[in-house]
């Protein structure tokens, strides 16, 4: 048996009628199920539930205080690391400036973008940023200094 209830109300000590009510409701939702419904006198008809009606969608701006919709998010696009070519092990970056530090190429200070030109003179193209990046690692690992130029630049070379 399925019961639909409207409650409305209005006015001060609207919490206190809420109470009342709902602790009514838990009382007949415990009452066993067997009471008749109450009788109706001569000439009465049982009242109808309003059937329920859909609000219609409303245009234009929304009321204040009313809650805007979540936008939906598109799904990101996740880029498929098998497309980008690697360099096959022992011929990346890392492998090539650190064959340059086990020469004497660092024993003069050398510029990011020098070591990039050795490279190239090699036959490896590769981007400055990149270059960066290793010799970074390389001076954590302890096997370059750096120190700042005069054009507030780093500057590179093997540990003294």
């Amino acid at each position: 048996m399925i019961v639909r209830v409207t409650i409305e109300i209005e006015g001060e000590g609207s919490s206190e009628q809420l109470q009342s009510i709902l602790r009514n409701l838990s009382g007949i939702a415990t009452a066993p199920a067997a009471e008749p419904a109450p009788a109706l006198a001569a000439g009465e008809a049982p009242a109808e539930a309003a059937p329920e009606e859909a609000a219609p969608k409303r245009r234009g701006r929304r009321p204040k205080g009313e809650a805007a919709p979540a936008p939906v998010k598109p799904a990101k696009k996740r880029r498929n690391k098998s497309s980008r070519p690697r360099a096959p092990k022992g011929q990346g970056v890392v492998t090539r400036v650190g064959e340059l530090v086990g020469t004497p190429y660092f024993d003069e200070e050398r510029r990011p973008e020098d070591v990039q030109a050795e490279l190239l003179t090699r036959g490896y193209d590769v981007d400055v940023r990149q270059i960066y990046s290793v010799l970074k690692q390389l001076v954590d690992q302890q096997k370059l200094q750096r120190r700042k130029d005069d054009n507030n630049k780093y500057i590179y070379s093997t540990i003294s």
